[in-house]
């Protein structure tokens, strides 16, 4: 129920038998009683009205109110409408005060409008205010406080506040966020400021590279750089951090180049120095062509590269030079060594052989200080020397040491060790030479005294001493060894126990597999009774542990090959049946992986296998591809056949040819398939550019034609006016209204009523579906027609009716 009708009722029921009547009702049936009851509602009309308000002020502010104000303002009294319309609260409702009352009473009507305007004004206002907290915001929320926007939004400010004054809030909250905005500048500018010091010092370090030390360079530089790390990042950083990684990265490159440059002069310098310090003596060409082909290798040199090539080039001259002096010297140090040789090793066995022991002696000095040029000698006489020298050694032992001399080195040398341990190999090694030292003087010169013996066995007894400590604590050692392998067989045989290998990670087991070695290895050996049995339990559990693997890796095979053959038998199906099968594959081919490592020449056999099987089936798409962009480029050749004949058939002058071509070939446009995406544009450009000029050449034949109908039409009508009467004259003058009104041309002043009360039939009829003859003629053209069909006629109508044709362009 709306909230009118709800007073209304409430007033009937307050008037109702037990309620106040304002007035005294009449009795039925008696003389007056109308003039009473008329009589009373007059008299208190006022007061109801104004009850009727108070009731509806008392309601809550809305639009239902203000609906039932509305309806109750229509029937008030002048002087209760200013406040029915004071407490119409919305702005729908001011606008339908406004219309109701804008002819009606002026003083309501200025009131709403007022009202309205506020309204206006404020919601303009806040839309403003909003627009431009937004753009205030908008600032403050950019990722860079660009201080520019933020002169924009206060332009804005100004301009706002000089149309629409803010008030004190709305100017404080906008306040509000424009210190926000400043708060970042002044954060934004503090960070910038780091990040552009640093800038600044990167470039400063840049022009000043060129006179200092590349590695200084690069440490102050990296000094710099690591800076970077302590900036803090804000906006409008970014950009900056990108200049100075630029910059650094330049700075290092150019002192890059600097030590690169100066390691290649360094390398080419050392080639030079070497080349100057080769021994004449001690070298051939061989030496002197690796040093050439070293200098060949260095890498490529732009500055100072051929007075290096001149060094080298002259210190190897000077260097093969000293060599060819060098080999001729040697050729005559060689023809002497082997005339001494001769000469000596003849003399030497010859003393040997007689028995003078001290020219042997003296031949064997002789020949001692001469050994290193041994080697000019030729292969036997070498031999002979060497085998006489040990025999004239002998001699010269025996002339310069006793039998007691010799054992007591020993025998010191046994007592050094044991005073001084070496590690306990070397130890037990020195101790056999000395052993065997012992044993070889034995033979030679016969036993030692037993005073000499017991010296040399308590001497090398004692020495071994630490040899057996060492042997006993390697066999501590190999017990924990042993237990340790004996610990890992143990957790290898539980764990193995535990795993699931239906969905174990095989990555995993081939990790375990390399850790469980590399941990049986890292263990170290152990005692030789227990090795054998250890190494097969350890052998056991990893055979075992390698058959799981290998049982995997013949899945792992045979899904490859099963997922090759799907994608081999894909090759002679549907292409695109097969494309969404072939890539289904793929995935396959990773998501079902086993997960175990088949070896890398294998897993690369196996993944090239499947992906020439894959290949093919997108060879024949790109083959069905190339296929469609051949029919393509055929729809494209057809499309531009049709639009050249429909851009000569839009220049032909037959309008009913033209309209069946227009028609026609639309229809073969539309039958024809698609062209390259490339040129759609262009082409369905071009065909409808055709299409409008064969629609202008299609209008401006029809025009041609509708002026030589209706001049044909006007010769008609003009020849038969003479035999008109005057009912046909007048009857052909309604009928022009009827033109006039459909050319929507004005009629003449004296035609105005006329014209209006036949737009209101005209209209009536419209309202009940009803239409005369002249209103189904269908075009302006058929209507004039019709028109001159008509009798009579003459010169005023002949006016107004040029009127017509002008501005249907039929003139």
């Amino acid at each position: 129920m709306f909230l009118w009708d709800f007073f209304k009722k409430g007033r009937i029921e307050a008037q109702k038998p037990g309620a106040p009547a304002p007035a005294q009702a009449a009795q039925p049936g008696k003389s007056g009683g109308n003039a009473e009851t008329k009589a009373a509602p007059d008299r208190s009309s006022e007061q109801n009205k104004r009850a009727e308000l108070n009731m509806l002020l008392a309601v809550p502010a809305g639009p239902e109110r203000d609906s039932a104000l509305l309806q109750w303002i229509k029937t008030a009294p002048a002087g209760l409408r200013p406040d029915a319309a004071e407490a119409i609260s919305t702005e729908q409702g001011l606008k339908e005060l406004t219309k109701q009352f804008k002819d009606r009473d002026r003083r309501v009507y200025k009131q709403a409008r007022e009202r309205l305007d506020a309204l206006e004004r404020a919601a303009r206002k806040a839309e403003a205010l909003t627009a431009l907290t937004r753009q205030y915001e908008a600032v403050r929320d950019a990722e860079e406080v660009e201080v520019t926007r933020l002169v924009e939004a206060d332009h804005a400010l100004d301009a706002l506040h000089a149309k629409l004054p803010l008030s004190e809030p709305e100017r404080a909250a906008l306040d509000a966020i424009r210190e926000q905005i400043q708060a970042r500048l002044v954060a934004q500018g503090d960070a910038q400021r780091g990040w552009v010091k640093l800038r600044g010092e990167i470039q400063q370090l840049a022009k000043a590279a060129a006179d200092q030390p590349p590695q200084t360079v690069l440490d102050q530089l990296a000094v710099l750089v690591a800076r970077v790390g302590e900036l803090e990042a804000a906006p409008g950083t970014a950009r900056i951090g990108r200049e100075i990684e630029a910059a650094a990265q330049a700075l290092q490159r150019s002192t890059q180049e600097r030590i690169d440059h100066a390691d290649r002069i360094g390398a080419r310098e050392a080639l030079i120095a070497q080349a100057k310090a080769l021994d004449a003596e001690k070298i051939g060409q061989r030496d002197l062509d690796d040093l050439q082909e070293q200098w060949r290798r260095l890498p490529a040199l732009d500055h100072a590269a051929v007075e290096l090539a001149e060094r080298f080039s002259n210190a190897l001259a000077k260097a093969k030079s000293a060599m060819a002096t060098a080999h001729e010297q040697q050729k005559e140090k060689a023809k002497a060594a082997r005339e001494f040789f001769d000469e000596a090793a003849g003399k030497l066995a010859a003393a040997l052989e007689t028995g003078h022991a001290v020219d042997a002696i003296k031949l064997h000095d002789q020949i001692r200080a001469r050994m290193a040029d041994l080697r000019f000698a030729p292969a036997g006489v070498s031999r002979k020397i060497h085998a006489l020298m040990e025999d004239a050694g002998k001699l010269k032992g025996w002339q310069k040491f006793t039998n007691v001399n010799k054992r007591d080195e020993l025998i010191e040398r046994a007592e050094k060790i044991a005073a001084t341990p070496l590690p306990a190999d070397l130890q037990e090694a020195e101790i056999k030479t000395l052993q065997d030292q012992w044993k070889a003087l034995d033979k030679e010169l016969g036993g030692a005294t037993d005073k000499l013996w017991n010296r040399f066995r308590a001497a090398t007894g004692k020495a071994y001493e630490s040899v057996r400590e060492h042997r006993k604590l390697q066999s501590k050692l190999r017990d924990r060894n042993a237990d340790a392998k004996q610990d890992q067989i143990r957790q290898l045989k539980e764990l193995l126990a535990q795993v699931d290998w239906v969905t174990v990670d095989w990555k995993a087991v081939e990790q375990l597999r390399r850790e469980a070695w590399t941990a049986w290895r890292a263990a170290g050996p152990v005692n030789r009774k227990l090795a054998d049995a250890l190494s097969k339990e350890h052998d056991a559990v990893m055979s075992e542990l390698d058959a799981k693997l290998d049982g995997a890796r013949a899945q792992e095979r045979a899904r490859r090959a099963r997922l090759t053959a799907e994608a081999q038998s894909l090759a002679s199906g549907d292409v695109r049946d097969a494309i969404i099968k072939v890539r289904a594959l793929q995935e396959r081919w990773t998501s079902e992986r086993v997960g175990v490592f088949l070896g890398r020449k294998e897993e690369d056999e196996t993944w090239q296998t499947f992906r020439s099987a894959c290949n093919a089936v997108f060879a024949q798409r790109d083959a069905k591809k190339q296929e469609f962009v051949g029919e393509l480029e055929a729809n494209f050749k057809t499309k531009q056949a049709l639009l050249a004949q429909l851009q000569a058939a839009a220049a032909g002058a037959d309008r009913k040819a033209l309209a069946a071509a227009l028609k026609s070939l639309q229809a073969e446009w539309d039958a024809t398939g698609d062209v390259p995406r490339a040129r759609v544009g262009e082409l369905v450009n071009a065909w409808r550019a055709a299409q409008d000029a064969a629609r202008k050449q299609l209008a401006v034949l029809a025009a041609q034609q509708d002026k030589l109908r209706v001049a044909d039409a006007r010769a008609a009508d003009l020849a038969r006016r003479a035999e008109a009467t005057p009912e046909q004259h007048a009857a052909k003058r309604a009928a022009l209204l009827d033109l006039e009104i459909a050319a929507q041309v004005d009629s003449p002043p004296e035609f105005k009523d006329a014209r209006l009360k036949r737009q209101v039939a005209l209209l009536a009829k419209s309202f009940h579906g009803e239409r005369d003859a002249a209103g189904a003629a269908g075009g302006l053209t058929e209507k004039l027609i019709a028109w001159h069909a008509l009798p009579g006629g003459d010169d005023a109508m002949d006016a107004r009716l040029a009127v017509i044709l002008a501005k249907a362009g039929l003139a």
